[in-house]
């Protein structure tokens, strides 16, 4: 995912030349926790769904990351060493703080954007997600039954699988509420919060994919990386996965709005 225009750039990766092999291992992890943080540090927790909102970017996964900062700079064992460290302690990541810009005082304006403005940008992000559901099944025409995680014809036997028609039954659901004369306060709480999860789900198992062999596209042993074949069915990966971002933060946020009017 391209990273979020407010964040100042990662730190470029040391040297890791003429040190034994445990220093560099140790010098991989510093780098990366030096760019990226634990997003209970700072990042708003929704806690209908279980999971952070990631303001300014991400989330970010240290495979991504450090395979793009040090690949032809260490061996492949060292990188899969710090990435295996890191992953013990957590799958998912915010941009560190101190890489984070604020305007200056007199540019400051509400990060929040009105609930209003993201609901008049809402019915965009859906026709987003739309077309990515159509990618999705289109690609997994020429997958056969290797699909990871897809439910076909019927609801998830658990959270690791993909409701795909589930997806589809949110996304009409949620223009339904949106239609009505008073969306803000007068739509389905239900509705939005069950879309709020299906559009969760869909967004980890698609950056899943986009992301599952960082190591194969880095070293250029493309045909087994799923990824690559999702890519040719989505057109702008990166853009996807930030309207299924934004989707996924307004309903949190609208479905606490109408659970604070009960």
């Amino acid at each position: 995912m391209s990273e979020h225009p407010g964040l100042d750039p990662k730190s470029p990766p040391p040297s890791l030349e003429g040190v034994e092999r445990s220093v560099r291992v140790e010098a991989i992890k510093e780098w990366f926790y030096e760019n990226f943080e634990d997003p209970v540090h700072a990042m708003p927790y929704n806690g209908r769904e279980g999971g952070y909102l990631y303001i300014h970017g991400g989330p970010f996964e240290a495979a991504d990351q450090i395979w793009g900062a040090f690949a032809g700079a260490a061996e492949d064992d060292e990188i899969e060493e710090a990435i295996d460290d890191i992953d013990a302690e957590g799958s998912e990541w915010a941009p560190a703080g101190h890489r984070v810009r604020y305007p200056e005082e007199d540019e400051l304006e509400d990060p929040v954007a009105p609930l209003a403005d993201r609901l008049a940008a809402l019915g965009g992000q859906l026709d987003r997600i739309e077309s990515a559901v159509a990618a999705v099944r289109e690609w997994q025409k020429g997958q056969g039954d290797e699909v990871p995680g897809i439910g076909h014809n019927g609801p998830p036997e658990d959270d690791e699988e993909l409701d795909l028609p589930g997806i589809e039954t949110s996304i009409v659901e949620v223009r339904g509420e949106l239609a009505r004369s008073d969306p803000e306060d007068a739509a389905d709480a239900a509705v939005v919060e069950r879309a709020e999860g299906r559009f969760r789900r869909f967004y980890k198992w698609l950056k899943d994919q986009l992301t599952s062999a960082p190591k194969s596209i880095v070293q250029g042993a493309i045909a087994g990386a799923a990824g690559l074949g999702m890519q040719r069915f989505l057109k702008d990966p990166d853009g996807t996965l930030e309207a299924l971002r934004s989707t996924i933060e307004t309903l949190a946020i609208w479905s606490q709005h109408l659970s604070a009017l009960f």
